[in-house]
């Protein structure tokens, strides 16, 4: 699904066995972000956000108490990645980590709903929370009340969502 695995990971695989296994190939903490790590993708026009991409959300019927479940999944695979108790103004200034929360969302997504083929390359993911600041913003959010129930059911997201603009 990406072009460099030594870069990226997908959201399809389940973080319970796969994660252990993903924290290994990483020799140091990964809480900073380094540009030249990942290269620019030329090619990829990341699609703007619009605020109504925040309220547009897919139907599910999980439980707050597997959405906690889940949110805890997500937390757990961040302090995998070296980001112990990420606050807000991480999340806002590190484009990586913010790629890395969504990458965490989308192991925990909504059943029956495919992840845009385009967002599981974290390069794509970097460039897309690089150019909207709405989407660092909600992100941060998230993080900040730790849950998300909502970012996991945002219809941007998935394949079945509604057309992005470039």
């Amino acid at each position: 699904m990406t072009d460099d695995s030594s870069n990226s990971d997908t959201a399809a695989c389940p973080p319970e066995e796969e994660q252990t296994q993903i924290c290994r190939q990483w020799e140091v903490p990964l809480t900073s972000y380094d540009p030249s790590r990942f290269g620019d993708v030329p090619s990829y026009i990341p699609p703007i956000v619009r605020p109504f991409h925040m309220l547009l959300t897919v139907p599910e019927n999980l439980t707050w108490k597997e959405h906690h479940n889940l949110d805890n999944s997500v937390f757990d695979e961040l302090r995998c990645f070296g980001f112990p108790d990420p606050t807000p103004e991480d999340v806002k200034s590190n484009p990586y980590l913010a790629a890395r929360v969504v990458l965490g969302i989308f192991r925990t997504r909504i059943p029956d709903y495919n992840i845009r083929l385009e967002f599981v390359n974290m390069r794509h993911l970097i460039a897309l929370v690089n150019k909207n600041e709405i989407l660092r913003d909600t992100l941060a959010e998230a993080v900040e009340v730790e849950t998300f129930a909502l970012m996991r059911r945002l219809a941007f997201w998935y394949d079945e969502g509604p057309p992005l603009d470039r």
